[in-house]
């Protein structure tokens, strides 16, 4: 299933089940209030990086490593040569 989301493949309304190798916060800059999360997820073939939009902040408190989570909605954005995933939705 990454493999098919990281090359933008027509997934149809997928929610893919992964697991969370690795959480990281980034520190917010100057005009942005909340800071952000990156983490690092797998389907146990393949991993890629993703973002977690701000609104769920307060979730990733009891987020952690190797937990398995399943995405309802996301967006594929290409930055600085990479391509990232932003959650918008998830159900650990």
């Amino acid at each position: 299933m990454v493999r098919k989301l990281y090359e933008k493949q027509n997934v149809g309304g997928a929610k893919p089940q992964l697991q969370v190798l690795s959480i990281k916060s980034i520190q917010a800059k100057d005009n942005v209030k909340a800071d952000r999360y990156r983490l690092v997820v797998s389907d146990g073939e393949f991993y890629f990086q993703a973002m977690v939009a701000t609104q769920f902040n307060e979730l990733m408190a009891s987020l952690e490593e190797f937990a398995v989570l399943r995405v309802k909605e996301f967006i594929m954005n290409d930055l600085k040569k990479k391509r990232i995933m932003n959650k918008k939705y998830y159900n650990p």
